[in-house]
């Protein structure tokens, strides 16, 4: 058995192979890709260039696609940004509006691999990273938790710990196994908390 764990900014994936004796033609492949952002002048929140990438991925034909987090830039919360709002009046909905635009963006971009219109294509996995939770290694913002969740949550394995209501990681952490392969994302942003640096709450 290979065991291979992988440490992120974002957040901890880990992928275990078990060996097997199939052979070339049984073989399979997948992707794995994460840092979608864009720069912080952005006004779509992604790489202009991620379009581009996803179609070398479609071309590839990867049975199934990772996102590690950063899908979107994230520094809406910014005064610097050019999406902070005029006169700074940063409300909740203003939040939710920017990032659920970013994740929407973020979608269009990746129609390639998946399309999220139809539900058909190339399955993309996703995690979140800082950057969906603005930019700040700080407690999560509740309200761009949820924008991330209305966008993807529906698009990963819903078998994320779930110990209470507010413990419930369903559409944030999960795992899944595929032709002998199980990968594991474990969202560290969820319980995060920053007493002391690099401090993770629970998981």
């Amino acid at each position: 058995m290979k065991n291979t764990i992988t440490m992120f900014a974002a957040i901890t994936l880990m992928v275990v192979a078990v060996a097997n004796s199939a052979s070339a033609q049984n073989s399979w492949s997948f992707v794995m890709l994460g840092d979608t952002r864009g720069d912080d002048n952005t006004v779509t929140g992604v790489s202009p260039y991620l379009n581009i990438i996803a179609q070398k991925i479609a071309a590839l034909n990867p049975q199934l696609v990772m996102m590690a987090g950063d899908l979107c830039n994230g520094n809406c919360l910014n005064t610097n940004s050019p999406l902070y709002p005029a006169g700074g009046d940063f409300t909740n909905a203003a939040a939710y509006s920017i990032y659920a635009s970013e994740f929407a963006n973020w979608k269009t971009a990746m129609q390639p691999i998946f399309d999220y219109s139809t539900g058909t294509g190339i399955p993309i996995y996703t995690v979140r990273g800082n950057h969906e939770n603005e930019d700040g290694e700080h407690a999560p913002i509740s309200v761009l938790k949820q924008a991330y969740y209305d966008a993807f949550s529906a698009y990963v394995p819903a078998n994320g710990p779930s110990n209470s209501l507010a413990d419930d990681q369903r559409g944030f952490s999960w795992s899944f196994t595929h032709n002998n392969v199980t990968f594991v994302a474990a969202d560290q942003y969820f319980n995060y908390t920053n007493a002391s640096p690099d401090q993770l709450s629970g998981y």
